[in-house]
This record gives structure tokens, sequence and C-alpha cells, in this order.
């Protein structure tokens, strides 16, 4: 939570995934197709699946998956 609400809350807010900012390199988030992943801990569940939409002219993070390596299967 705390790095969701910390870390990666402020980056769409600031256009890192239009390229206007970078994305927060603690957090590993890379592309997948259509959709990000990043990886805040190693240690257990620590990895996300996810997309972005706009809705309402605001940019939301939708939650595809949460776990850990496991998540890539399927």
């Amino acid at each position: 939570m705390q790095a969701v609400h910390e870390t990666l809350r402020p980056a769409p807010d600031a256009g890192a995934h239009k390229g206007a900012v970078p994305w927060l390199r603690v957090l590993r988030v890379h592309r997948i197709g259509a959709n990000y992943s990043m990886t805040w801990s190693f240690a257990g569940p620590g990895r996300a699946l996810f997309r972005l939409a706009e809705v309402a002219g605001e940019t939301v993070v939708v939650w595809l998956r949460v776990g850990n390596h496991g998540i890539y299967d399927s």
C-alpha cells in the first residue's frame, strides 16, 4: 500500500506513462504489451500487473494481478 500511494500514484499524475517524467526506478516499472509490470519487493508478494485508464479526465490504475513472480504465468 505504501509503495502504491507514495511512489506509484504520483507517477501517472506527473505523466510518466506519456514519457513526460521517468518512472521511479525503485518500482522497476516496465511495459508488457498494453499493460505495465512493477516490482517493489523480492521478499514476497511484491509484483503487480496493471493498466492505466482515463476516467473523467483522470488517469487511474486498474490492477490486473498482484502477487509473486507467478503472476506472469498465463
